[in-house]
């Protein structure tokens, strides 16, 4: 089971998709509560469905980017990090909601 952050497209099809498995879903949460990333923690509960609109990527990526930086994010941390931030990117470019889905 993982949790997938999907962009989907206009069929309902995942076109691009990054997945969390439940270790590094609870490291990431854990990192964005030390500080205090109120966008991404809307993903908090692994086994919900989640949905980041247009209007909340620039931030999510904005968190994103502090959470990379900061003080305990390891390289396989990072690396999520940047695999969720560019998601995030391409759903901004793409006009299109980012959606966390429990499969």
């Amino acid at each position: 089971m993982s949790l997938d952050l999907v962009i989907l497209d206009d069929d309902g099809f995942p076109e691009s998709k990054v997945g969390l498995d439940a270790n590094i879903h609870a490291r990431l949460i854990r990192h964005a509560l030390r500080h205090e990333s109120k966008v991404l923690l809307s993903i908090e509960n692994y086994y919900e469905d989640a949905v980041f609109s247009e209007r909340e990527l620039a931030k999510l990526v904005n968190e994103l980017e502090l959470l990379r930086a900061a003080d305990g994010a390891d390289e396989q941390l990072r690396r999520v990090i940047d695999d969720i931030a560019s998601i995030a990117r391409l759903a901004r470019a793409r006009t299109k909601n980012l959606e966390a889905l429990a499969d």
